[in-house]
Formats: C-alpha cells, sequence, structure tokens
C-alpha cells in the first residue's frame, strides 16, 4: 500500500480524540482553577465523566476540547493552541484569533534595462566657399561686356562706369536696368513672320 493511498484512507476515516488530550486537560484545569465541577459545567457533562476523563477512562469529544480552548487562550495561548489541535482544529479556525495577515506581494521587478545606441554624430557642413573680392567681380562683368562688344575691357569700363552711375542717380536697381535693357518677348504671329522671311532669303 504506498503512501498515498495510507494518507486518502485516513483522510476517509472519523477523527478520533487520543488520549495525549488526557494529560492537557489538567493542566488546563489547573490554569483556569477550575474544580471537576466546574470544568463538568463548561464541558455541559457530569461530574462523574469528568471523573473518568481524568482518569483516562472516558475520551472528551472535540467540541468539549474547543470550549476548552477558548477558555483558556486569555490565559494560556500555548496550551490552548495544542488542545484547539487535539480536536483537530486550530486557534484560527474556531474563530479565536485573527489569521495572520498573507505577506505582501513582492515589489514588482523593475523594468529592464534598455542601453541606448550612442548618438549619431553628424560631420559639420562645409562653411561657404567665400566671395571674390568686389573688384574681381566686376572686372568680370566688364570682361563679359566687353566680349559681347567684340572689344577690349579697358574701351568699355569707362562706359560701364558711366552707365551704372547715372543708374544710381536715378536710384535704379541692377535687376530694373536688366528689365529695361532686355528686348521685349516677340509675339507668335510676329515670330513666325520673321521666320518666313529669313526663310526667303535663304
Amino acid at each position: 500500500m504506498t503512501a498515498a493511498v495510507v494518507r486518502q484512507l485516513a483522510h476517509r476515516m472519523p477523527f478520533t480524540v487520543s488520549h495525549d488530550c488526557i494529560p492537557l486537560i489538567t493542566l488546563a484545569q489547573r490554569d483556569l482553577g477550575m474544580s471537576q465541577a466546574q470544568l463538568a459545567d463548561l464541558f455541559q457533562t457530569s461530574r462523574r465523566t469528568i471523573t473518568r476523563i481524568v482518569a483516562s477512562k472516558a475520551l472528551p469529544s472535540t467540541f468539549q476540547l474547543h470550549v476548552l480552548a477558548r477558555a483558556l487562550h486569555p490565559v494560556n495561548p500555548e496550551l490552548a493552541a495544542r488542545l484547539a489541535a487535539e480536536g483537530n482544529a486550530t486557534l484560527e479556525g474556531l474563530g479565536i484569533v485573527q489569521p495572520a495577515a498573507p505577506p505582501p506581494p513582492p515589489p514588482p521587478e523593475p523594468p529592464p534595462v534598455v542601453e541606448l545606441p550612442p548618438p549619431v554624430v553628424l560631420a559639420p557642413e562645409p562653411p561657404p566657399r567665400p566671395q571674390p573680392p568686389p573688384r574681381l567681380m566686376v572686372e568680370s562683368i566688364v570682361c563679359a561686356a566687353a566680349e559681347t562688344m567684340q572689344t577690349t575691357p579697358s574701351a568699355v569700363r569707362d562706359v560701364l562706369r558711366t552707365a551704372f552711375a547715372r543708374a544710381r542717380g536715378l536710384g535704379m536697381t541692377i535687376e530694373e536696368v536688366d528689365d529695361a535693357l532686355s528686348p521685349p518677348p516677340v509675339a507668335a504671329p510676329a515670330q513666325a513672320a520673321v521666320k518666313k522671311i529669313a526663310s526667303k532669303r535663304r
């Protein structure tokens, strides 16, 4: 027969009080200062039955052990717990003491540490290329004008200086001068006529 079967059979068998409770009853009677008559009243039985119990000729009921444990608890809690156990109970189960509070739940685990990737360091943009000195830029304008006129830069330098001085005196901007000097757009019919004349000349 296995241990599991033994435990199952023991669970099904009714509980019986053992003679181990007799010395505990005697100690409880002493701590409470009770006579056998008072103990009989507490057990709700006859004095003759108490005499038989003390002499180990009879056994109390589980109810009587519970009653004695309840009366004894204020005087001797440890002995009261042993009497309750002999009656197949506990002080908590009999409502004599409050059950112990359950332990607090464990604290939540801290969140995992997420290692962030190192920041991406972007290379600084190169500084803008510095503009050439104004004298060189003006010289470039003079050369462009000379090339258009098919002459030397020295021949157009004074002409351009005079023209720009006149525009400054009139309060005109370079954009306004450029727009005024640009030829107007040719209308579509006129442009077609120009192309026709040019084709006849060929």
